[in-house]
């Protein structure tokens, strides 16, 4: 019998648990919990996809921007793993009519991780798409230059999203 979880290392940074404390704070309950599972369920994707490609997980990091896998190299397969994360929170969305709040963080996350920004999920499904056809030079360099651009405007937006969250989630 296959074993699925091996030796399994995670860690739980500080600032997670800085950002976990600041949520408390100023979102109600109801919304940090779906939020946190709904980060689960993304995990969760990544995870299977990789373990079914065959691949290693050998360490689960949890800080302030969200959680990392540390895996051997995927090669080819590193988009479809990237991709697993958004497509569990997009599964969610059906649900919408018994689980709202954990719907709608599921479908915020999926969107916001699906950006082209060199680490998150879009940045790596976009390598790893550009990559069939291109050089590993020309594919580094593009990534790296719209991480470089697109993080002034995300942070930005993502100033502005999370208190528009805030306004209405309080209202």
């Amino acid at each position: 019998m296959r074993h699925w979880v091996k030796q399994l290392f995670y860690c739980i940074r500080p600032g997670f648990y800085l950002m976990l404390a600041v949520m408390v704070l100023t979102v109600p309950f109801c919304w940090i919990l779906a939020w946190i599972l709904a980060s689960a369920i993304h995990e969760l994707g990544h995870y299977a996809v990789i373990k079914l490609c065959g691949k290693n997980i050998c360490k689960i990091r949890v800080d302030w921007n969200g959680a990392t896998m540390e895996t051997e190299d995927l090669g080819h397969v590193q988009w479809l793993c990237a991709l697993a994360g958004p497509v569990a929170g997009f599964l969610l969305l059906p649900f919408y009519r018994w689980i709202p709040r954990l719907a709608v963080c599921a479908f915020v996350q999926s969107c916001m991780n699906l950006l082209p920004i060199y680490p998150s999920d879009g940045g790596r499904i976009l390598s790893g798409i550009l990559g069939f056809w291109l050089p590993a030079q020309i594919v580094e360099r593009i990534t790296e230059e719209l991480s470089d651009e697109e993080k002034n405007i995300i942070k930005f937006l993502w100033i502005n999203h999370q208190t528009t969250l805030e306004v209405i989630l309080w209202q």
